[in-house]
């Protein structure tokens, strides 16, 4: 179970609101929100400007909750506080592979010509890798876990007639205009590549993204506690196990802009040209 913190600021209103002010608000409690398939612990507190928030009274409670606690947006703990935030990286990795999908249907490119590289260090994204032969013809995997991709290898043969490029070597990550990286693993991608991960990469990209936002229906969507940034709430339903309801990928982000799938894609047509126009210029320097 994870934790949500509700703050409310004690507003004064009249003479006698004014006086309940310099009294203590009381002190945060917390119970269990349980609908459907969804839970989470929240935490209630009060504050006002004579009474900050009781910090240590928030940790304790949020101790239940062993899959951490969630914040506010804009709402930052003091310097040194020792509190387990919630994980959100494997939603963020879900995410980032939805937003290559869906990038990809909207540059609308000829699969023939089209390489793509999955970068994957774990040796568990065999299903994604088969996923991108709907867009390219050509689909590398840089991987230190070749073996682990086997099966995968077979599947591409049977259902697309097309293998995948499995290999341990990072150069095979070069000239692909999209390199799809989930765990933002450092490989030397094309300076003209558009790269969809989930940290900041060191070099030079046409476009390097690493966080991405969802619209989150159903459930999820509805109770959201309200403050919280509801991509947060759907990753700590993700990450519990408890997120059943639709969730679309909205928006990337890309050196503090956020960007929509149409920026994206143009990015990966405008890559996918010069990459293609430097292999057909040395092939002619060839012959």
């Amino acid at each position: 179970m994870f934790a949500v913190l509700a703050v409310q600021k004690r507003i004064a209103h009249g003479v006698l609101g004014r006086l309940r002010l310099f009294s203590r608000p009381d002190p945060p409690i917390s119970h269990v929100v349980q609908e459907g398939n969804i839970s989470y612990l929240k935490i209630q507190a009060q504050v006002d400007k004579r009474h900050p928030l009781d910090w240590d009274a928030v940790v304790r409670l949020a101790a239940w909750a062993p899959a951490g606690l969630l914040l506010p947006e804009d709402f930052n703990p003091p310097d040194g506080l020792s509190y387990r935030p919630v994980d959100v990286s494997p939603f963020q990795r879900l995410l980032c592979c939805m937003a290559c999908h869906r990038s990809l249907r909207e540059a609308d490119l000829s699969p023939s010509k089209l390489q793509i590289c999955l970068i994957d260090p774990t040796g568990q994204y065999g299903k994604v890798a088969l996923s991108l032969l709907r867009y390219a013809s050509t689909v590398k995997v840089y991987t230190p876990q070749v073996d682990l991709f086997e099966e995968a290898a077979r599947q591409s043969i049977k259902q697309y007639g097309a293998p995948l490029l499995v290999s341990d070597d990072p150069e095979c990550v070069s000239e692909c205009p999209v390199v799809l990286n989930p765990w933002g693993m450092p490989a030397p991608a094309s300076r003209e590549a558009v790269v969809f991960s989930t940290h900041p990469l060191k070099g030079q990209h046409r476009l390097c993204l690493t966080r991405y936002t969802a619209a989150v229906g159903g459930n999820a969507g509805r109770l959201c506690p309200g403050g919280i940034d509801p991509t947060q709430f759907a990753a700590a339903l993700y990450a519990a196990g408890r997120l059943r309801d639709p969730v679309e990928v909205s928006s990337c982000l890309a050196g503090g802009q956020w960007l929509d799938f149409l920026a994206v894609a143009s990015s990966i047509r405008r890559a996918y040209d010069f990459l293609n126009r430097k292999e057909t210029s040395e092939l002619k320097r060839k012959h």
